[in-house]
C-alpha cells in the first residue's frame, strides 16, 4: 500500500465517514477490539478533534505577528485542515 499524505484531513475524513466501511473492514474491527467497533462512531469523533484543533489553530495563528516564523508553519497546517 503506498501512503500518500492528506493535504485535506477534514474533507477526506468526511468521506471515510460517508463510505460504509466493507465487511471485511468490520471484521478485522471486530478482531482487533476484541468486540464490536463503534467505527463511524469513532470516525465521528476523530473528525470532531481535527476540527477542534483548527479552530483552536486558527485562533492561535491570528494571535501570531507577522514577522514570527512559526506563522508559516501554522498556515501550512491550516491548511491541511480542510
Amino acid at each position: 500500500m503506498t501512503v500518500t499524505p492528506s493535504t485535506a484531513l477534514l474533507t477526506n475524513l468526511a468521506t471515510v465517514a460517508a463510505t460504509a466501511p466493507t465487511a471485511n473492514t468490520i471484521a478485522k474491527a471486530k478482531s482487533t477490539a476484541g468486540e464490536d467497533l463503534d467505527y463511524a462512531g469513532m470516525i465521528s469523533a476523530a473528525g470532531q478533534a481535527l476540527d477542534q484543533a483548527r479552530e483552536t489553530l486558527i485562533q492561535v495563528s491570528n494571535a501570531t505577528d507577522s514577522a514570527d516564523g512559526n506563522l508559516a508553519l501554522l498556515a501550512n497546517i491550516l491548511a491541511s485542515l480542510s
